[in-house]
């Protein structure tokens, strides 16, 4: 607070407009009570502006955590949810080390005791595997998987609201004036619940009265091939939407110009350098800080329900996609 005053859940329920319990039921992850999604990203919003943090889940002793990940750590998305794993382990004066998946679970399956001897927690990036959580329950180590799309209600985790990437997306573009949009999901990478958002990209196109065009890419090289497809045609789109970040060098080697030509969306930053690709996505380093605010409440209540915490998607301008007349 302003004034100095330590923030409590009655205050966070008063701006919120909505009960204590209503508050603590999001705080601590307890989807029994029933909150409406609407309220629930108010809510967390608010707590993460003013920093809430529950004295009973305070750390008494420094984080030492583990960070397991398949990608590379210098990928923009993961670099940032490291960098906010990074800084909330710092306000717990702990430390934190990065581990290569192949090398963890090599490890941990080896002689899982002495390996998990001094870890207070692990944080999945993505993904984890299934035998790894059960070693990891058995030996009472709390982990959480980060930013993945695969959901399991037996794990901790924290993920934006990646079901809602392609309605945010069409709410943003046909407010630009868009109308012939063409959606580019990848049905090679399950963690981003295809089907998913492809049904709320249908829902939201027969709300806004416009045809639904969606080319599913099943590999890599295929992108390519249909990118190249549909700008050549007649009757081209006047904007892309969806995993699509690392094309526009592609898209701009056929002769278009971004945004002149055509407008450019993303879901999160998924290529290995900045393509300055205006997005859909959420504050990743705040995934990771929530993160260590998972691990840090089940060392305290390691009997406690599972939690599953979603960050609200935002726009991230830059300067990709432009106003159509």
């Amino acid at each position: 607070m302003s004034n100095g005053k330590k923030i409590k859940l009655s205050d966070i329920a008063e701006k919120a407009g909505v009960s204590i319990s209503a508050v603590s039921a999001v705080y601590n992850g307890n989807r029994k009570i029933s909150v409406s999604d609407e309220k629930r990203d108010h809510i967390n919003r608010l707590l993460r502006k003013y920093q809430y943090v529950s004295q009973k889940t305070v750390s008494k002793h420094p984080l030492h955590l583990r960070v397991i990940t398949k990608y590379p750590a210098d990928m923009q998305m993961w670099s940032q949810v490291i960098a906010g794993i990074q800084k909330r382990i710092d306000f717990y004066q702990g430390t934190m080390s990065i581990n290569e998946s192949e090398v963890f679970h090599g490890n941990l399956y080896t002689d899982p005791k002495n390996f998990l001897s001094k870890m207070d927690g692990v944080i999945f990036i993505s993904k984890c595997e299934k035998k790894a959580c059960d070693i990891l329950k058995n030996f009472n180590v709390p982990f959480c998987i980060c930013g993945s799309g695969i959901l399991d209600e037996n794990i901790d985790m924290v993920y934006p609201q990646f079901f809602r990437y392609s309605d945010k997306a069409l709410d943003y573009l046909t407010a630009l004036g868009h109308k012939n949009i063409v959606y580019i999901p990848t049905a090679f990478l399950p963690h981003f619940a295809t089907e998913q958002t492809i049904l709320y990209y249908k829902e939201k196109c027969t709300k806004l009265n416009i045809k639904p065009e969606i080319y599913c890419i099943n590999s890599e090289g295929n992108i390519y091939l249909r990118l190249k497809e549909i700008l050549l045609r007649k009757n081209r789109p006047s904007a892309i939407v969806g995993y699509v970040s690392a094309q526009k060098k592609y898209i701009e080697s056929l002769g278009f110009s971004i945004p002149n030509d055509l407008s450019l969306l993303a879901f999160d930053v998924s290529g290995f350098e900045n393509h300055s690709v205006s997005y859909i996505g959420t504050d990743n380093d705040q995934l990771g800080a929530e993160a260590v605010e998972l691990i840090n409440y089940r060392k305290q209540f390691p009997n406690s329900a599972t939690r599953h915490i979603t960050l609200p998607l935002k726009l991230f301008d830059f300067k990709s996609s432009v106003r159509v007349f």
